[in-house]
């Protein structure tokens, strides 16, 4: 069940963002972090939180290059809440690289899943104009929960049929479905 959700966006040379959120204990926390690179310095993705809790990657590095010919970013993270209450979970680009624009969503789920996932951190990305679609992701339970996280490019970005948006950030948009039969889904973006 998903439970809360909060983004942000900074820009203008800078290697931190955040985006608090309330959890429970125990909460499944996703978090997807983009960004431009605007130096060619060896970088990484570090996230933190109040808590203490630690994020494990699920998909990603997506790298690639922007409309504009920027090295682009893109990761999906998830940890689980240790405490509960409002938790800020922060971004910090590692090494001398910066980013001309960085964004950040969070989002809870309630009930959902424990790390590490069911199904063995199903995962998939995908990268391209038009309507990307990720490769097929195989779930083996029934109400699997599939997040599905697209870094836009200053255009409206719809989601999967099915699908509802719980977060977005400029035209990034963090999304989420049930599957209720096992089997293969492919997320679509538009």
């Amino acid at each position: 069940t998903f439970g809360a959700g909060s983004g942000a966006g900074v820009s203008g040379g800078t290697s931190t963002v955040a985006a608090a959120v309330d959890v429970a204990a125990g909460d499944l926390i996703i978090v997807g972090t983009s960004f431009d690179t605007i130096s060619t310095a060896p970088f990484g993705v570090t996230l933190s939180d109040t808590f203490g809790d630690s994020y494990s990657t699920v998909t990603g590095p997506l790298n690639g290059t922007d409309p504009n010919g920027l090295g682009i970013h893109q990761r999906l993270s998830a940890g689980a809440a240790g405490s509960a209450g409002e938790v800020t979970v922060t971004a910090t680009i590692s090494g001398s690289a910066s980013a001309s624009y960085f964004e950040i969503v969070v989002a809870t789920y309630r009930g959902t899943a424990t790390l590490p996932f069911g199904d063995g951190l199903a995962q998939a990305q995908a990268q391209g104009s038009g309507t990307p679609t990720t490769a097929p992701i195989t779930t083996t339970s029934a109400d699997a929960l599939v997040v599905g996280y697209i870094m836009g490019f200053d255009a409206a970005i719809t989601v999967s049929p099915g699908a509802t948006a719980r977060v977005s950030v400029a035209a990034d948009v963090l999304h989420d479905t049930v599957v209720t039969v096992p089997g293969d889904v492919s997320l679509t973006f538009g």
